[in-house]
This record gives C-alpha cells, sequence and structure tokens, in this order.
C-alpha cells in the first residue's frame, strides 16, 4: 500500500525526478492546467472588469496562455518557454505595481520551469533535435502570413473601439505564428527532426 508522504509529493509537484518520456510527460500536466486556469481567468477578468483589468490586455494575456497550454499538450518546447517568459514578466510587474504579491508570483515561476524541464527532457528521451534551418524558415514564413493577416484588419481598424485596436493588430501575427510553427501553414516544415532511437524508459540521468 502506498503511503502519503507530504515532503515527497510537494517535491514532486514543484520540482519531479524526469527519468523517462511518461514521467516528462506528467511533469507538464500542472503547469498546462494551469496556463489553461489562468487563460479562462483572464478572459473573464478583462471581460468583467475584476481587478482593474484592462479589456485588450486582459484578451491579450488570455489568448497568449491559451496557446502556452494548447502547445504544452503537444509537448512543445517553444510553448514551455513562451510560458516562462509570461510569467517572468507577471513577476515584473507585480513587483513594480503589487510588491505584496511578488512572493507568491516568484514561487509560481516553478511551474513554468517544470515546464521546460519536461518538454526538453522528453524530446531528448525521444532523441530529437531542433532544425534549426527550420525554426528560421517558419520565422520567415510566419512574419509573411502575419502581414498578409493584417491586410483586412486595416480596413476595420476604424470602426472598433480604441481598446480593441491593440489586440487586434496582434491576433493576426499570433495567428500567423501558431499556425506556422504548427505545421498547418503552406510551406511550413517540422522543428523537430529524429537524430536517433529513443532510448530506453529509463535513464536516470535526464534531469534528475
Amino acid at each position: 500500500m502506498n503511503r502519503f508522504k507530504p515532503d515527497q509529493d510537494v517535491k514532486e509537484a514543484f520540482w519531479p525526478i524526469v527519468t523517462d518520456a511518461t514521467s516528462a510527460k506528467k511533469a507538464v500536466e500542472i503547469p498546462m492546467a494551469l496556463a489553461g486556469v489562468g487563460s479562462l481567468f483572464n478572459a473573464l477578468a478583462a471581460t468583467f472588469g475584476w481587478m482593474g483589468f484592462e479589456l485588450s490586455g486582459g484578451l491579450l494575456v488570455a489568448m497568449l496562455l491559451g496557446l502556452a497550454a494548447f502547445g504544452l499538450s503537444r509537448m512543445s518546447r517553444t510553448a514551455a518557454v513562451s510560458y516562462l517568459l509570461l510569467a517572468i514578466v507577471d513577476v515584473v510587474v507585480l513587483a513594480t505595481t503589487r510588491s505584496y504579491a511578488t512572493g507568491g508570483a516568484a514561487i509560481f515561476l516553478l511551474f513554468p520551469i517544470k515546464a521546460v524541464r519536461g518538454t526538453f527532457a522528453y524530446h531528448r528521451i525521444r532523441g530529437t533535435r531542433i532544425a534549426k534551418k527550420n525554426v528560421i524558415l517558419n520565422q520567415l514564413l510566419a512574419i509573411v502570413y502575419g502581414v498578409l493577416f493584417e491586410i483586412p484588419v486595416f480596413f476595420i481598424l476604424g470602426m472598433v473601439p480604441p481598446q480593441w485596436a491593440g489586440l487586434l493588430f496582434l491576433v493576426p501575427f499570433i495567428l500567423s505564428y501558431t499556425l506556422t510553427f504548427c505545421g498547418k501553414m503552406p510551406l511550413s516544415k517540422s522543428t523537430s527532426v529524429e537524430t536517433e532511437p529513443p532510448v530506453g524508459e529509463s535513464n536516470p540521468s535526464l534531469l534528475a
């Protein structure tokens, strides 16, 4: 019978030992759920004006967190790093506006870091690496598609409230980057390539 071990369970929640693909996926579960919950909260707070949230800014953060949660569900390293950067920005903002909440936000950084550890370990175990040429190609394609997506936006910017203008301007680029790096746009390439057969199901040396 498994016994409840508070110290071990807390350590596993914040800093798990990643030894195989299964434990790498498990390490990403909580960060993915938090990103999803954060996306929903920001959307609701922006819509109803809770806690002084601005409409366009709150919806933008909600969209970015939603994309991060979606990317983490696919074990995306880009999504994990983006989630970490968003969390760092959040800590900096809180430090300058609500210093009393900085400590809690700093502790929260452990979850995005956990997502980064899990996704990178997963691809290392699976024997995949980042294809730099494909990343550069997708970056260029995303910019081109973003500019093309912006064309209809310019015709409707004057018809929307000013607080929506900034969000409306960013949405095409966010969509173009997401769709391009997910391989859903013409000419886009996979950014992960296999370099060797997957290693065994147990490898204690990986990010323990």
